[in-house]
């Protein structure tokens, strides 16, 4: 008999159960005897050295005359592949050693290694409405296509539906069961259930063959919310056992996520109380937007798809001196050789170009994309020729087929659009998904929400006022829409300005009891669940309806007004790799409009930024701007790392007054590159740390190098170089 066999024959034992174990267990310890010594002791002694009684002590002596029943039952679990795991032994889940009192023997079936996977529990009353079914699949769904393994108990109906989403996304699961392990898979084998060992991890803490009973329902939950940080409760009822582990949830620390409906289920009547007490609030969306603090929670991750035309969005080319400058600094700090590089909104190329002509990499690593057809033939003139690839293609949009995904590039440099209409031809949406009149019938599947009658003028208001007689045909309606849905569904930082639980409850529509007509009287069990996914999946509300509109009318109406520089911003992030670089020239309203400064606190969250330049108003002029622009280099986080680190690390600022453009020449910018490389050569990059007096053009007055740290910037909410005011010297 190996250890383990022992420890399972003597949880065989009447009058022995998972309280005893434990203490003979540390009893053990204290003592330095093992189990197998342990099992052989005398009666005096092991009467002598351990709270035992008589009664059981006789019985464990009788049980060492005679385990055969325990071989029989270890042969049953070897031949069905399940391993026994004690608390001593390294596979033991370390989570659940931290409870009151752990189940001190585990059997387990499956892949051992997904409990090293960071699962996300999803958990909700036994009596679930059929909202909250719903939900549970849909839910399921979006984690597991994120590669998140999801971890449920075997609860009727709610934990159905989950294992049907794991086998409609081939995902990972984690099952904790409330009866025992033999008699489960048993039940498995009868209804012919098919269950992948390599994707699931089944685990008992009761007797093999032991049927349910409602105690083991109540510990159950307490190991499914030990065994995760991140838990998602979608029906709660008030002094049930989910409630009260929810608080527990929260005394710890854990991230417990609620669903916070417009009209709670009477099941759901706790929802609200852990939501006071300091559980996350989700809305009753089924998005990977509304998921998203789920998601980065364990993956540090986001998501996205496709956009929006260019029409009249302002992009503004750059001049030759400006595009050098940013890759002197750039080319600082790029520690590796011929890095991939992308121009999201590349226009003729400039950025491209350059790259190409000074070496710095080879055509088939550079990408560019943009909306205007007619820069196409500018590229003819050098790209095919030298294997650049560049694409007439919504910079903001992930393309698979083209490469242009998240994620992929060392380098995401350019000049985007800014200004002009934005987002404005949004509004021709408007009076095409215009609400129905009353006399209509809606259906519930309809994914476009009815909004107040005043949002609704003032839509179609802003839409006559930007394209007074321009006609939408279908096919540009099929772009607007796919760009609107990807806003909604992929970008975060326009969602965090005023636009907050507002937007979640008027998507309240995707799941609403509606949808369930006509299942109210028939009895919870295999029947209503497969209606229920029938139904969700027959309205396509898997993100799969992608020619219906998914926004809101004031979600839409936001975007319509929307800063399109601040949704180009995120997009640099998106395309550069964990530990990519990104230069990109914004305006000054991005570092310092009050109103943005969420922005940049969420800029703050994904990258270190190392410089910031200001840009003179001249910089544009020539091509009809004078608008105040700036230059922000950074460097997105690596994988571990957040804000913290790069929290107290100066930032490197500097305002140019020439940039070479002027009749004279003047150009502050090889200057403050100079300045800039010394900077990051300092071991401290402490400002003033180096002499640039011979680096300045006699004559007129040029930049020095001031600095601030993160959180000072934070502190004041401004980032732009004029405000922490650069010292200029004469020479």
């Amino acid at each position: 008999m190996n250890k383990n066999s022992y420890w399972l024959a003597l949880s065989k034992v009447k009058g022995v159960g998972n309280k005893t174990l434990l203490n003979i267990y540390r009893r053990n310890r204290e003592i330095g005897v093992g189990i197998e010594e342990f099992w052989n002791l005398e009666e005096s002694r092991m009467s002598k050295q351990y709270t035992i009684r008589k009664p059981v002590i006789e019985e464990i002596i009788k049980k060492r005359e005679d385990s055969s029943d325990v071989n029989v039952l270890q042969q049953k679990l070897d031949t069905k592949g399940v391993k026994v795991i004690t608390l001593e032994d390294v596979t033991y889940p370390a989570q659940l050693k931290d409870m009151d009192e752990p189940p001190f023997i585990l059997y387990a079936y499956g892949n051992l290694n997904l409990l090293n996977e960071n699962p996300v529990a999803i958990v909700g009353s036994r009596d679930i409405s059929n909202e909250g079914l719903a939900l549970t699949y849909k839910f399921s769904n979006l984690l597991m296509e994120q590669g998140i393994t999801v971890l449920r108990g075997d609860t009727r109906d709610i934990d159905t539906i989950t294992h049907i989403a794991t086998r409609d996304t081939e995902g990972f699961e984690i099952i904790v069961l409330s009866d025992g392990i033999l008699a489960n898979l048993h039940k498995l084998e009868k209804v012919n259930k098919q269950i992948d060992p390599s994707k699931t991890l089944i685990l008992s803490f009761t007797d093999p063959t032991l049927h349910w009973t409602p105690y083991w329902e109540i510990r159950r939950n307490q190991l499914v919310f030990s065994l995760s940080e991140n838990i998602i409760v979608v029906e709660a009822r008030v002094g049930g056992i989910i409630m009260e582990e929810g608080i527990k949830a929260l005394e710890k620390g854990k991230k417990l996520f609620v669903v916070r409906y417009e009209e709670y289920p009477q099941n759901a009547s706790a929802n609200k109380s852990l939501i006071e007490k300091g559980a996350r609030p989700i809305s009753s969306v089924a998005s990977t937007q509304n998921l998203r603090e789920v998601i980065e929670s364990v993956t540090g991750t986001e998501t996205f798809e496709k956009t929006e035309q260019k029409k009249d969005l302002g992009q503004y080319f750059t001049p030759q001196t400006v595009v050098k400058f940013m890759y002197d600094i750039i080319t600082a700090l790029w520690q590796g050789e011929k890095p991939k590089i992308i121009d999201p909104a590349c226009g003729e190329g400039i950025f491209l170009k350059y790259a190409l002509e000074q070496g710095i990499t080879d055509g088939d690593n550079l990408y560019g994309c943009d909306m205007d057809m007619g820069v196409q033939e500018k590229w003819d003139a050098f790209g095919v020729l030298n294997k650049m690839k560049l694409f007439v293609h919504n910079g903001l949009l992930d393309s698979k087929e083209l490469g242009i995904e998240r994620d992929k590039f060392d380098l995401v440099i350019g000049n985007p659009p800014y200004g002009g209409t934005g987002l404005g031809e949004l509004a021709q949406l408007v009076k095409e998904d215009k609400p129905k009149s009353r006399a209509t019938k809606v259906t519930p599947l309809d994914l476009f929400e009815r909004e107040k009658e005043t949002v609704e003028k003032e839509l179609v208001a802003e839409k006559e006022a930007v394209y007074p007689a321009a006609p939408i045909t279908q096919e540009r309606k099929k772009e607007l829409i796919l760009l609107a849905n990807a806003l909604g569904e992929f970008y975060e930082v326009w969602k965090k300005g005023d636009l907050t639980e507002t937007t979640d409850k008027e998507k309240q529509e995707l799941v609403t009891a509606d949808l369930f007509k006509g299942l109210e009287d028939i009895k919870p069990g295999k029947k209503r669940v497969d209606l229920i996914v029938e139904r969700i999946q027959k309205a396509k509300l898997l993100g799969r309806g992608k020619e219906q509109l998914h926004l809101s009318p004031k979600e839409l109406k936001k975007l319509i007004s929307y800063p399109i520089e601040v949704l180009f911003l995120e997009r640099f992030l998106q395309l550069a790799k964990p530990g990519g670089y990104i230069t990109i020239i914004i305006p000054d309203g991005i570092l310092a409009n009050i109103n943005l400064q969420y922005v940049r606190e969420w800029t703050f969250g994904k990258a270190r930024v190392f410089a910031v330049v200001s840009l003179p108003r001249e910089t544009f002029k020539y091509i009809g701007t004078t608008a105040k622009t700036s230059i922000i280099f950074m460097q997105k986080f690596d994988v571990g790392q957040t804000f913290r680190s790069a929290i107290n690390l100066p930032i490197f600022m500097a305002s140019a007054d020439y940039v070479g453009i002027n009749h004279e020449g003047k150009n502050d910018l090889p200057a403050i590159s100079r300045e800039f490389k010394r900077f990051i050569a300092s071991s401290h990059c402490s400002s003033g740390s180096s002499d640039p007096q011979n680096d300045f053009k006699e004559g007129h007055m040029s930049p020095m190098l001031t600095s601030a740290t993160g959180e000072e910037v934070l502190k004041v909410h401004r980032l732009d170089p004029e405000y922490w005011d650069p010292k200029y010297k004469k020479v």
